[in-house]
């Protein structure tokens, strides 16, 4: 990797979250912008760093379902299968496959619904259960046609973003069902 040039501001600042995270302090930082001006480089760069200081380093990346999920065909199958959720952990599990995201869940008390929605999906099947409560009240807050949806992993959250201008990020934790 070459040298990281007009970065010294922001390298600067991610050095500083590392001092303090080496003082024990908890940190976090957020590195964002538009695309194609250097973010995952300069990411790189501190990753290179936070190592040659002694730091364990992980690094991972969201698998994104295609361009966007149809919001209403997603919103209306969690809502209907969150009637037979458990009412006590309000559990779902999202399923993905290729090209489908299935929703279902099972409960002692009332039962076991599920459906599913075609998406732009082509990476590896998965399996992650939320609360259907949550991520009902995150699709509330949209108005959007069209939404992101981020899944890492089975233990990772979820992100949640619109198709479009506006600018709005939720993030739902996982739940083990």
């Amino acid at each position: 990797m070459g040298t990281l040039v007009g970065r010294d501001a922001e390298l600067a600042r991610l050095r500083g979250l590392l001092q303090d995270a080496a003082a024990g302090r908890a940190v976090t930082g957020l590195v964002s912008g538009d695309a194609g001006i250097g973010k995952s480089r300069l990411v790189a760069e501190a990753m290179q760093i936070a190592e040659r200081d002694g730091f364990t380093v992980l690094c991972g990346q969201c698998a994104e379902i295609g361009d966007s999920v149809p919001y209403l065909p997603f919103a209306d199958a969690l809502r209907a299968v969150s009637i037979a959720a458990s009412e006590r952990t309000g559990g779902v599990k999202l399923q993905l496959a290729k090209d489908m995201l299935r929703i279902s869940t099972e409960s002692p008390e009332t039962g076991e619904g599920f459906d599913e929605v075609p998406i732009d999906y082509s990476g590896p099947s998965m399996t992650i259960g939320f609360n259907a409560k949550y991520f009902l009240d995150v699709l509330g807050a949209l108005e959007e046609d069209e939404i992101q949806l981020g899944l890492g992993g089975e233990l990772d959250p979820a992100v949640v973003r619109p198709v479009g201008p506006r600018e709005f990020l939720a993030v739902v934790m996982p739940m083990r069902i």
